[in-house]
């Protein structure tokens, strides 16, 4: 999921939904595992930060929290198939 911020963050026009899904993947798996290191999480913040930009909290919220019931599997696909600017 790691290699996913970097891509995340280099999103085109019409991903961003998809974008804040991921980031809630990365969130939901996070939980489970040791804090980010600090060159992951300043791509973190960055991508969020973008995110914020494009989404009122509420909308990103709650796109944020479907990202959260994605599979591993899922996630890589969406991911892998993201048009990058």
């Amino acid at each position: 999921m790691k290699r996913m911020i970097p891509k995340i963050a280099t999103a085109g026009p019409g991903e961003f939904v998809r974008a804040a899904r991921l980031l809630g993947v990365s969130d939901a798996r996070r939980s489970a595992a040791p804090p980010r290191l600090y060159t992951e999480q300043s791509g973190y913040d960055r991508t969020k930060a973008l995110l914020r930009d494009k989404f009122t909290e509420d909308e990103l919220a709650v796109l944020v929290t479907e990202g959260h019931h994605w599979s591993h599997d899922r996630a890589l696909d969406e991911a892998a198939t993201m048009r990058l600017s």
